[in-house]
């Protein structure tokens, strides 16, 4: 199952990407629907192995609440960008989802434990293949989050372009406690843990999601699920995106040249 449904999801997001009209929207409503899914049984498994009956029935209605107020408005927006007449409306569509999402991540990821703190999530885009460019972010405003990552700056930049790149979720649960490879640590930092999941399809990858906590033990599984939900919702807007943009301007270089996440449109 962990490896299953997130490689269908990818697939049905870069399926998305290459198909036009009807296909193109039942494409997005598959991915959408198998990213809820997948996000529902990990929540379920986490919870139920921890907690009583009764107390996981809770969680459950909890967590099924803020799945539900979170999926819907993502897919409504993903249907406004499908039935967009226009460039300007398509690309107004996709903003709204890239900043509905950051709003939703940093307001609902990290809440199943119960704790205390202030959260931030950030989106990062691919400019080239070796830099990261952030674009946007919601939360804490104590300290913004750093502007890109280059991998010619070295080993800890280039491990996150290589995070970006690949399949794998990061899960940190205290970076006091458990500094992971590569970490780049500075003073004043605002955060004690995080999640950290690359924004791609089966074709392509686009950057980063991540979130952050100013808590350690601030994330679960289920967090985790509600994550790859989020990223797969972004990944299918960017690949309808990329699709748009191709088709106004002829064919784009693989990932590599400048990433048309980051172009603004009609260029």
């Amino acid at each position: 199952m962990y490896i299953l449904m997130p490689t269908l999801i990818g697939l049905l997001g870069g399926l998305a990407g290459m198909t036009e009209g009807y296909r193109r929207t039942v494409f997005v409503l598959a991915a959408a629907f198998f990213s809820l899914a997948l996000t529902f049984w990990l929540a379920y498994e986490g919870r139920s192995t921890a907690l009583a009956h009764e107390s996981a029935a809770r969680a459950r209605g909890a967590l099924a609440s803020s799945l539900s107020s979170a999926g819907r408005p993502l897919v409504a927006v993903l249907g406004n960008a499908i039935d967009a007449q226009d460039g300007g409306e398509f690309e107004s569509s996709i903003q709204v989802l890239i900043n509905r999402t950051l709003a939703i991540a940093q307001n609902q990821v990290g809440r199943m434990t119960g704790r205390s703190a202030t959260r931030r999530s950030v989106l990062y885009l691919f400019e080239t293949d070796s830099k990261l460019t952030r674009v946007a972010h919601e939360g804490r405003i104590d300290r913004v989050p750093r502007i890109d990552f280059n991998a010619s700056r070295g080993d800890a930049d280039r491990r996150v372009i290589d995070l970006a790149r690949g399949e794998d979720v990061l899960l940190v649960n205290d970076v006091e406690q458990a500094t992971p490879r590569y970490f780049s640590d500075y003073e004043g930092r605002p955060y004690r843990s995080f999640i950290t999941i690359p924004v791609r399809t089966s074709r392509k990858s686009f950057g980063l999601l991540s979130v952050d906590s100013s808590e350690p033990d601030a994330f679960t599984e289920a967090d985790v699920g509600f994550m790859a939900l989020l990223a797969g919702m972004l990944a299918a807007g960017l690949a309808l995106r990329e699709r748009n943009t191709e088709t106004q301007s002829g064919p784009t270089a693989e990932l590599g040249s400048t990433s048309p996440a980051l172009r603004k449109p009609g260029t």
